[in-house]
């Protein structure tokens, strides 16, 4: 990056690289250093929201597929998101539904003349467009309960795991084999459930990575941490 980019930078901004430098490198940094260390925390920031993207789209579509099916030979058609199950419409709640549809109607307010869909109505696959990483963890089992109160022994989210997403994930179980990453930090769980927990701590995970991990790895680097976007 050349140094005439980071000289328009405010040097309030820069101060806390020169800081990193001092501590990590030792010595008085040059600007050419700056500039390098601003483009290489810059680029690895967009290397990881690359990364996230791309679960995010391939999780929200194969727990689409299963949701169809699932809310299917429940007697409400495969569109789960207009027309849940009512058990499903409790686990996703009505303010989530609302902020969907909410969402998909203002992209297809944007729509240009120019795109292909201009006009058309909204599908079943726009409102799926709209779902975040939040949605998808709302949907999934998040704390034990107290089973002793539950009187099939499941909470309604595990019983959606059970039999409508667990399929979802085919090779999940086998990721088991490695104990670590059966660590759900909370209660104790039935085996065939751990694999939900995980996967919604790892949601949870890409949910703070917009927030959290951006804001701790900039912490040191910025005075402005709440800013997530690459500059």
């Amino acid at each position: 990056m050349p140094v005439r980019f980071t000289q328009n930078i405010a040097s309030a901004r820069l101060e806390p690289y020169r800081r990193r430098w001092l501590v990590q490198g030792g010595g008085t940094p040059s600007d050419a250093a700056i500039a390098a260390m601003y483009a290489w925390q810059t680029s690895l920031a967009g290397a990881w929201f690359e990364v996230i993207g791309h679960i995010e789209v391939l999780t929200r579509n194969a727990i689409d597929n299963s949701l169809r099916d699932w809310n299917l030979t429940k007697g409400f058609g495969p569109d789960w998101i207009q027309t849940p199950h009512p058990d499903l419409a409790r686990i996703i709640g009505p303010r989530a539904l609302h902020d969907i549809e909410r969402q998909a109607n203002s992209a297809q307010r944007q729509r240009t003349q120019g795109h292909p869909r201009f006009g058309a109505p909204l599908s079943h696959d726009d409102y799926v467009a709209q779902l975040t990483f939040g949605n998808l963890t709302a949907i999934l089992p998040i704390r034990p309960p107290n089973r002793a109160r539950l009187g099939s022994g499941y909470s309604p989210r595990e019983h959606l795991w059970r039999n409508g997403l667990r399929n979802a994930f085919p090779g999940l179980y086998d990721v088991w084999q490695n104990k670590r990453w059966a660590r759900v930090g909370y209660a104790p769980v039935p085996g065939d459930l751990i694999p939900a927990y995980a996967l919604a701590s790892a949601f949870n995970g890409c949910v703070a990575s917009g927030t959290e991990w951006a804001t701790t790895n900039r912490h040191s680097w910025s005075d402005t941490p709440t800013v997530t976007r690459t500059p």
